[in-house]
């Protein structure tokens, strides 16, 4: 689709969603050969959110009034933009929420355990 004669916005934003899916599973496949599992299943995650976009894209196509707030010739590149680039972003979110309550956990845990030594020598 990126060499066809259609408009340019919607080889770029094909093009773009091939580049997205690539580097996603590049840097997965990197990863898990390096041992990193985490990061693997992180880039993973991603590469399938990137994978189920024509899926995400289907489906915002049917939301009712989406296709009449701008000609089909604009509608059409910017959903598919966003069919990977919103479930990217909520995700990319999510994962940094998950991670920050995670550190504070550890860190109240480890503070806890601080007091806990400090006031009882001998258990340490």
């Amino acid at each position: 689709i990126a060499t066809s004669p259609a408009e340019l916005a919607f080889r770029l934003a094909f093009a773009a969603t091939a580049l997205a899916w690539l580097v996603t599973a590049l840097v997965a496949f990197t990863a898990i050969r390096a041992g990193r599992q985490t990061t693997h299943r992180r880039w993973m995650a991603r590469n399938y959110l990137v994978t189920l976009s024509p899926i995400t894209f289907r489906a915002m196509i049917r939301i009712p009034g989406v296709m009449e707030l701008a000609p089909p010739t604009v509608m059409i590149p910017v959903l598919l933009w966003l069919s990977w680039v919103a479930p990217l972003l909520l995700h990319e979110t999510a994962i940094r929420a998950i991670d920050v309550v995670q550190r504070s956990r550890a860190r109240r845990a480890a503070r806890q355990r601080l007091q806990h030594d400090s006031l009882n020598p001998e258990s340490a």
